[in-house]
């Protein structure tokens, strides 16, 4: 029986991994470019420091070349009909504007590109093409032309050595039978943008956890270099401010919680950690 399995993150992996094993058909649907979800944008993992990409890479690289698992990135569940044993999903797959089935990942596209536009993978804090991979083991190891910032130039077709762009795709919407459905789909960072006191979106020197964590990733914007994002230069002085959207039973705060998400706290130990690691600041409270 095949199952459909939402989320390409740590947990979905797992889900389809162990199901592809046990012999059942595992479809993952993705909605970004690449399966992963954020853990592997994260450096070290708390408490052993270990490295993200030396536990996911192999994981995410089972799941692209396992017979009994396929990858729908780029997709999201549109409908669901049926009961359970006999789902009838629908999913809608962007349009990712290069053929998935040739595209062998060599990167003359993008260094090809003219176009530089800010890079979401690494919260702004860096730039991008219009035509990119998030990083270079992403699987599915296809790049992803970006059409609402492309000028239509050509440069990126005429490199390429499989023909693989194509500038008239168009979003597809199919169908899947399947006869369970595994609901995986991670989470979102919190903006505490309504949380005017901490400067957040006013102060560029005010980050969120996971902006910060890219700057101490080696692939990261600084390449492994904490800066100020005002002006580039090492902070003497670093704060982590734990709870933010968390425990918090005011109502005018959108988005927040009133429970304690058990994770804020591990995860500034390590941000600590690893920033004492990379530079002898003066204070890390």
């Amino acid at each position: 029986t095949d199952v459909l399995v939402i989320g390409g993150g740590m947990a979905g992996i797992n889900a389809a991994l162990g199901l592809g094993d046990g012999g059942h058909h595992a479809h993952m649907v993705e909605k970004t470019v690449n399966i992963g979800g954020n853990y592997v944008a994260i450096y070290k993992i708390f408490p052993a420091l270990e490295c993200s990409a030396c536990v996911m890479t192999p994981l995410t690289s089972f799941v692209g070349k396992h017979q009994n698992i396929t990858i729908h990135a780029l997709s999201t569940v549109e409908k669901v009909e049926g009961q359970a044993g006999d789902f009838t999903v629908t999913i809608r797959k962007k349009a990712r504007y290069v053929n998935e089935n040739t595209c062998t990942g060599c990167g003359l596209c993008v260094r090809a590109c003219p176009v530089e536009v800010p890079n979401e993978y690494d919260f702004g804090l860096s730039l991008r093409k219009s035509i990119y991979f998030n990083f270079a083991q992403q699987i599915p190891l296809v790049a992803t032309l970006d059409r609402d910032s492309c000028i239509g130039c050509g440069t990126c077709k005429a490199v390429c050595p499989q023909d693989c762009i194509d500038y008239t795709d168009e979003d597809e919407v199919f169908e899947l039978n399947v006869g369970s459905i595994i609901v995986a789909t991670g989470f979102e960072e919190y903006k505490p943008l309504d949380y005017g006191e901490y400067g957040y979106g006013v102060f560029p020197n005010v980050l969120t956890s996971l902006e910060y964590d890219r700057q101490t990733h080696p692939t990261g914007p600084t390449d492994s270099h904490m800066v100020r994002p005002s002006d580039g230069r090492e902070p003497s002085k670093v704060l982590f401010v734990n709870c933010v959207g968390s425990r918090d039973v005011r109502e005018n705060i959108e988005g927040h919680s009133d429970h304690c998400n058990r994770v804020c706290c591990s995860f500034g130990v390590k941000l600590a950690q690893v920033t004492r690691m990379h530079y002898p600041v003066d204070h890390c409270e």
